[in-house]
């Protein structure tokens, strides 16, 4: 299971009369393991997380999320490994950061 599940990094972007929060996060891979999967939910419960982000062994998650005033601002992000093609896939894991409030854009590093 991966672990160290954090942010490294963070910055605010406006495009088109939206906020955009761009988090750069890394974590320490488990062994064995070649692909991962970013989830992002509105409640601390990762059996509703929906996959924002996918990639291979080696790569960083950059995740964006945009700020919409009629939306809840908190959300919480997860990640987990899988094998070749997605199979068996390990536990979810928090973001040590969780709950992220989107509404302090990058102040909340």
């Amino acid at each position: 299971m991966p672990y160290n599940f954090h942010m490294t990094d963070c910055s605010t972007s406006w495009y088109g009369g939206k906020t955009y929060v761009n988090y750069t996060v890394a974590w320490t891979p488990a062994a064995g393991y070649y692909q991962w999967q970013v989830g992002q939910t509105t409640s601390n419960n990762p059996a509703s997380a929906v996959i924002i982000k996918s990639g291979t062994r080696g790569s960083i998650a950059e995740l964006t999320a945009y700020l919409v005033t009629s939306y809840p601002s908190i959300h919480y992000f997860w990640v987990r490994q899988t094998g070749i093609g997605g199979s068996s896939p390990t536990a979810w894991v928090a973001l040590n950061e969780n709950p992220v409030d989107h509404s302090e854009a990058c102040l909340i590093l």
